[in-house]
C-alpha cells in the first residue's frame, strides 16, 4: 500500500521537476535567492526588488501573501 502510494506521489508531481528553477525563487525568500538561479526573463526583476529597501521591509513586516500582493505587476 505505501509503494502504490509513493508511485501515485511520483506520478502525480513528476512535472514539479522540470518547473524546479522557476519554483526555487519561492521556495526561498526572494531576496535569499541568487537571481542566476532563476529563468533570465525573471533576473533583473528580482535584482531591483532585492536592491529596494521598501519592499525588505515589507517582506519584513507582512505576511507573506500580502508582500507579494503588494509588489508591482
Amino acid at each position: 500500500m505505501l509503494q502504490n502510494t509513493q508511485d501515485e506521489f511520483q506520478r502525480r508531481f513528476c512535472n514539479f521537476r522540470s518547473h524546479e528553477q522557476n519554483l526555487m525563487m519561492f521556495a526561498r525568500t526572494p531576496f535569499e535567492c541568487d537571481p542566476k538561479c532563476i529563468p533570465t526573463d525573471m533576473q533583473l526583476e528580482l535584482i531591483e526588488l532585492q536592491e529596494s529597501s521598501e519592499p525588505k521591509y515589507a517582506f519584513r513586516d507582512l505576511s507573506l501573501d500580502k508582500f507579494y500582493s503588494s509588489l508591482p505587476a
